[in-house]
């Protein structure tokens, strides 16, 4: 069979990107539904389904927790750099006392250096780690005779947000959400393979032009989002440091 629609599968679109690309296709069907009534059924079989996947989509947003992890990461990690930093600063100090009371508290630090280049999960594990070597009495008399506490109660509170989140996001009714938006796409999906098909069929049997100018605007449309595709690959390639080494290029989310 001629191909007049451009190969293209939705199913690689992140949620928020196939539910859009899905209404414009839907929008242009709806517009010239009068002149091709042989794909009305799929037409309005596709609408409703698309009220089910913005309602799973609203739905997941609430579970949606990766911009604020990664937010939270951000804050822990320049916590964490922060201390050590402040901590090393206090190697020069003129009191022998907090001199010694830094390197105490590097030591302790040291076997969690490569903690921010870790997983999350892996991460998280580390710095509560950490966390509990910092409140042992003698790092606590250390921080406090330093004023360093407030740089340990950020990286606490950061970390904290985090377990949180990861808590929030692996959690039962989040699995419950993700399984329904993956149940509404695949039969959105289905639909719109159905209605692509028919519509080449029909453009075929009926030596029309009346097709042309609606093949030409989902083929633009399949253009734009596989550009968009393109720049969210890009995007997440550049996100690997050519200068780290592979053990701490390791995506955290």
């Amino acid at each position: 069979m001629a191909q007049f629609i451009q190969s293209f599968l939705p199913r690689f679109l992140r949620n928020n990107l196939h539910y859009e690309f899905m209404i414009g296709i839907l929008v242009m069907l709806q517009r010239l539904d009068a002149g091709i009534t042989h794909i009305a059924t799929l037409t309005e079989r596709l609408a409703a389904l698309l009220v089910d996947e913005k309602t799973a989509l609203e739905q997941s947003r609430r579970y949606d927790t990766t911009e604020a992890i990664h937010d939270a990461d951000q804050r822990r990690d320049s916590a964490f750099y922060g201390l050590r930093e402040a901590i090393r600063t206090l190697f020069r100090h003129f009191d022998p006392l907090k001199r010694e009371a830094a390197r105490r508290l590097d030591a302790t630090i040291a076997p969690f250096r490569k903690a921010p280049k870790m997983a999350l999960p892996d991460e998280s594990a580390e710095i509560q780690k950490l966390l509990k070597e910092l409140n042992s009495p003698a790092a606590r008399e250390d921080l406090a005779s330093l004023l360093l506490d407030e740089w340990v109660e950020e990286m606490r509170t950061a970390n904290d947000i985090i377990r949180s989140l990861m808590s929030q996001r692996n959690s039962e009714a989040a699995f419950k959400v993700q399984y329904r938006m993956k149940a509404v796409r695949e039969e959105v999906d289905a639909v719109y393979k159905s209605i692509t098909a028919k519509l080449e069929s029909a453009a075929i049997l009926e030596e029309t032009d009346v097709y042309n100018t609606l093949f030409g605007e989902i083929n633009a449309r399949i253009e734009e989002y596989r550009n968009l595709m393109a720049r969210e690959k890009g995007r997440r390639n550049l996100s690997v440091d050519p200068n780290l080494p592979a053990s701490e290029n390791t995506e955290k989310i």
